[in-house]
């Protein structure tokens, strides 16, 4: 069993992404590479040839996990969207495995799943009774996010109800990375699998730095 990610198209920042959390990843090339045992999970990013969408829906019913991403539907594609402009997006659910997520901001015009299962109100969801099959699917792309450099003054909650303010990134890089950990995990997890990634610090003991103004 081969613990890698598989993606339908490997650019560099899809390349530098998967570098930045710690995984292995393939690019799958033809219908035939794509197994339950060369490609833990498979993420959809591109437009899907009709060969290979067969060999997706095979490897579906065999027990596979795919991710789908943005307008790139080919599981999701009986799905009902909606496009919004959305700036943060907070955490409304439940879910205690989401609790770390307190809201994704990501200034952009998406389209939402309309899903009352759906995570953060139709920015993503997650299922294994999508046509009896293990799937996910999210509104944007988390490389191309993760290359955005714009910034703004942002508003964060305070303790004492002063609410603190500082020109940071527009994008919240930390959620969108710990929503994609998140699909990641489930995915593989729902195959009885285990999530593998580098460690993130060079040493048992790491040390911490923290900023004074």
């Amino acid at each position: 069993m081969n613990l890698c990610i598989g993606i339908l198209d490997l650019t560099p920042a899809w390349k530098a992404f998967f570098e930045f959390l710690g995984v292995a990843c393939m690019q799958v090339n033809e219908p035939e590479e794509l197994t339950v045992e060369s490609c833990s999970v498979l993420i959809i990013n591109t437009r899907v040839s009709p060969p290979l969408g067969t060999a997706i829906d095979a490897y579906l019913n065999n027990n596979g996990a795919v991710l789908e991403i943005g307008s790139n539907r080919h599981v999701y594609h009986d799905s009902t969207f909606q496009k919004k402009r959305i700036h943060r997006v907070f955490n409304t659910m439940p879910d205690p495995r989401l609790n770390h997520i307190p809201w994704v901001d990501v200034y952009n015009t998406l389209e939402l799943i309309v899903n009352k299962n759906s995570l953060f109100n139709g920015l993503a969801h997650l299922s294994t009774a999508h046509n009896d099959q293990c799937t996910a699917w999210l509104a944007f792309d988390p490389s191309e996010l993760l290359q955005q450099s714009g910034f703004k003054r942002k508003r964060f909650p305070g303790k004492k109800g002063i609410h603190p303010d500082e020109i940071v990134s527009t994008v919240s890089k930390r959620e969108v990375t710990e929503l994609m950990l998140f699909i990641l995990k489930e995915l593989h997890f729902i195959r009885s699998l285990p999530f593998v990634k580098k460690w993130s610090s060079p040493v048992q003991e790491p040390v911490f730095g923290f900023r004074v103004d």
